[in-house]
């Protein structure tokens, strides 16, 4: 990714797809000038979606990983075949914390 022709980041995306599951994943990674202002910063995410009988999708985990020179935050998101979240845990430096969402 650039701005102004100076570059700040890298990005990966990527989408497998197998036996009626969806894999997406996406990859940030800052560069040049970016780590100059913020440090080394990585985001990735994984998002597994399933396809019921008439081919909709429907959301069944996702997981994103951020990491800072100082931090790591994780949130994981399990989803029910109906779409309703099911369980919902975060993480700051590998401690579990209480979401502020019901």
């Amino acid at each position: 990714m650039t701005v102004g022709g100076v570059p700040i980041a890298d990005m990966a995306l990527t989408l497998a797809c197998a036996d009626g599951l969806a894999r997406i994943e996406m990859e940030v990674r800052n560069q040049g000038l970016a780590t100059l202002f913020s440090g080394r910063n990585t985001t990735l995410m994984t998002a597994l979606v399933e396809f019921d009988a008439s081919r909709r999708p429907r959301p069944s985990t996702f997981r994103a990983r951020y990491e800072k020179p100082d931090r790591v935050r994780e949130t994981e998101l399990d989803f029910a075949p109906d779409g309703r979240l099911v369980h919902l845990l975060t993480r700051n430096q590998g401690r579990l914390q209480e979401s502020p969402v019901p």
